[in-house]
């Protein structure tokens, strides 16, 4: 998968939204209408987590493509992160790129979301999760920002993804693969907990 280019696709939208303040915007506006009091640490502290956020993306993927690559199913793998990759490089999807950070916000849930998504089912089945980090929280606080129509759209979209016969092929062999997760600190995140990042940085803010 290209990850060094979707990389420089969160730069980018990391940048433009420093001058455009188009996230910023819309979580002060969201905030307000739930009856928050939008300060503006509160907004840089909300705007400064979806950037997080999506910052994970090219560290799971490689994550997972790694686990993929111990277990022998690369090519397996490889089949899923296409579908992901697709959905990244359509300039007009759900949110346009060209909405800068916002505009890649749903690229980044759809692709947590998935990998979110099969590692609890690795865990449950076999004991054994895919990613080293639980994103659900995480995913949730991003599901709220998000709202319907598109987070439904995007789910049904994962869910279409997750359907596919190579799903049942990866998990199908796991058991045979013998991998296993280091245990260090989050790059970006530290050594604090998801859930702690989200009650601290959106929590205040009405956000979830």
């Amino acid at each position: 998968m290209r990850t060094k280019k979707i990389s420089k696709m969160i730069r980018d939208a990391v940048a433009d939204e420093e001058h455009s303040e188009r996230l910023s915007k819309l979580i002060e506006e969201i905030s307000r209408q739930r009856g928050a009091k939008p300060t503006k640490e509160g907004v840089q502290g909300v705007v400064n987590f979806v950037r997080e956020y999506a910052e994970h993306v090219p560290l799971f993927l490689e994550q997972a493509s790694s686990a993929a690559q111990q277990m022998g199913l690369a090519a397996e793998m490889g089949q899923m992160l296409q579908e992901l990759e697709r959905y990244w490089f359509e300039a007009n999807d759900l949110l346009p790129d060209h909405l800068g950070l916002l505009g890649i916000t749903d690229d980044a849930y759809a692709t947590l979301l998935l990998l979110q998504n099969l590692s609890d089912y690795c865990h449950s089945t076999f004991g054994r999760p895919l990613l080293q980090q639980n994103l659900t929280a995480a995913n949730q606080s991003i599901r709220g920002l998000i709202g319907d129509p598109v987070v439904s759209i995007i789910e049904q979209r994962v869910s279409i993804t997750m359907a596919n016969a190579m799903i049942q092929r990866i998990v199908g062999q796991i058991t045979s693969g013998g991998f296993s997760l280091p245990t260090r600190p989050d790059p970006i995140w530290g050594n604090a907990s998801i859930d702690e990042i989200v009650n601290t940085r959106l929590g205040a803010m009405g956000v979830v």
